[in-house]
């Protein structure tokens, strides 16, 4: 590897960065060798970075969906924790199984639909029986409808 003289103890040196790039060009009469040294130096600097490209990699669709429809599930029924019902283990488990099929399936169907769309259909959809029995329509379908766009764009951006 060529590896540039350093100017002597007496030199005048401005810039020490300037007289390594000039010592380069005036011993290789071309810029070739500079760009081949710029080429080794960011190979050794971008070393052992290749964790980004494993955090940039598309998920699958359907893992993606499972993953937010489990959070989604999860955040669901943890709001549900200081209400009262007189089966509360059966409203939690049945919010928590209600939000993660709504995760699961927009992220398993593709519809000739926008992700936004496919996430209002099947979030409002999913969400109805629960709202019919519980006869609380707004909050459960709002709620329906809002996880299952934002999931929906989720899937879309991040889902392979």
């Amino acid at each position: 590897m060529f590896l540039p003289q350093r100017p002597s103890a007496g030199a005048k040196s401005s810039d020490s960065k300037t007289d390594c790039l000039e010592s380069i060009i005036s011993e290789t009469g071309s810029t070739d060798r500079l760009m081949a040294l710029r080429a080794e130096y960011e190979a050794w600097f971008n070393r052992g970075r290749s964790f980004i490209q494993l955090v940039e990699a598309p998920m699958s669709r359907i893992l993606l969906g499972t993953i937010c429809g489990l959070v989604y599930g999860a955040l669901s029924a943890a709001s549900m924790i200081p209400l009262s019902f007189s089966d509360k283990t059966a409203a939690l488990t049945g919010a928590f199984l209600n939000r993660f099929a709504i995760g699961f399936v927009i992220g398993a169907a593709r519809l000739p639909l926008p992700s936004w769309a496919q996430g209002l259909i099947f979030g409002i959809l999913l969400s109805l029986p629960d709202a019919i029995i519980t006869k609380a329509y707004a909050p459960i379908l709002i709620l329906g409808a809002v996880g299952g766009v934002i999931i929906g764009l989720i899937v879309e951006k991040w889902g392979a």
